[in-house]
């Protein structure tokens, strides 16, 4: 079984620059108080919304929470961070 660390993730699926991998993944994980290594899903992608380039960031930890962001590209400011238990 192949398992993907949250960064080499986004670097297989190309979404992330290397400028811009430390300023995404990096913010939304210390926001949530959560190492990578704790996690179990990662999910990078990037949007445009309301002329804003964003990042949106999931991820899931063993403990069953899951910490969805969305982070600016040029600024690396969190716009929007929600965090709920999976049911």
């Amino acid at each position: 079984s192949m398992e993907y660390t949250a960064i080499s993730l986004c670097r297989i699926i190309g979404v992330i620059s290397l400028l811009e991998r430390p300023l995404t993944l990096q913010t939304a994980l210390k926001d949530a108080g959560v190492k990578e290594s704790d996690t179990l899903f990662i999910n990078c992608r990037k949007d445009m919304d309301d002329g804003v380039a964003r990042f949106e960031v999931e991820f899931r930890t063993a403990d069953g929470m899951e910490y969805d962001y969305d982070i600016q590209i040029d600024t690396g400011k969190i716009l929007e961070r929600n965090a709920e238990m999976d049911d």
